[in-house]
């Protein structure tokens, strides 16, 4: 029998303001999705990554209610959005 493990993790915020909200934000709206930012009660990578400082976002493909299930899947529109929305944000000049 495996014994379950627990994850503790952090919260974190990054800021409304920063750089990387609002890139992903012109980014998400130049394709025509909701370039608000929202806040969200499970944890990912991010929580670690997010105590480094630097600004982490967390932006996916599909629909959160199905990932991680028995049935699990994403559809290939979702995908293809996601695959656009990631080459679009990396492609954008970064801050100096």
């Amino acid at each position: 029998r495996v014994k379950p493990h627990a994850l503790s993790v952090s919260a974190f915020s990054t800021a409304a303001d920063s750089w990387l909200v609002e890139l992903a934000g012109i980014v998400l709206g130049d394709m025509g999705r909701c370039p608000e930012p929202v806040g969200v009660d499970y944890a990912t990578d991010a929580c670690v990554l997010g105590e480094s400082g630097l600004p982490v976002i967390i932006v996916g493909p599909g629909n959160i209610r199905q990932a991680h299930t028995a049935d699990e899947y994403i559809e290939l529109d979702d995908l293809v959005a996601g695959a656009r929305f990631y080459a679009e944000l990396m492609g954008r000049s970064l801050p100096e």
